[in-house]
């Protein structure tokens, strides 16, 4: 997991070093299903950021793999999910992520259900060692 962790960290450092100059999504695949909009990345704004310069904000896209919160959502909307997006907040002097906002789409590519997280509502996590968490920190802190 450590050398798949520094090789993302590095790929994320030379795309983020050579994609500024484009405007369109470049969806860059860091695990099975899994990708991160590495145009996307940028210094958040909001009420959280006042006080701290290094929390940054991305959007992630999960395909649906079948697992069980993929199963219990379909059955939960009563539709067939594609995938999931969500834009995810990273703090990196304290080394904790939150969800900012989500939409989860359906076969067609049409939103079934999207939410944004209000400013006071925010619930920051600690990030893991050795998890997604720790990647995108890596990726995205320590260049």
């Amino acid at each position: 997991m450590v050398n798949f962790a520094k090789k993302i960290s590095l790929l994320i450092f030379f795309m983020l070093t050579f994609s500024y100059a484009a405007q369109a999504v470049t969806w860059q695949q860091y695990d099975e299903k899994k990708y991160i909009d590495l145009d996307s990345i940028e210094k958040y704004s909001g009420v959280h950021s006042l006080n701290n310069n290094s929390i940054y904000s991305f959007w992630t896209k999960i395909l649906n793999n079948k697992n069980q919160v993929f199963l219990d959502d379909e059955k939960f909307y009563n539709k067939k999910i594609w995938y999931k997006m969500a834009r995810t907040l990273i703090d990196c002097k304290n080394k904790t992520l939150a969800i900012k906002s989500y939409a989860i789409y359906d076969l067609k590519g049409q939103i079934i259900d999207a939410h944004e997280v209000p400013e006071y509502q925010i619930q920051w996590s600690s990030i893991i060692p050795e998890t997604l968490g720790e990647l995108y920190y890596n990726g995205i802190c320590l260049p």
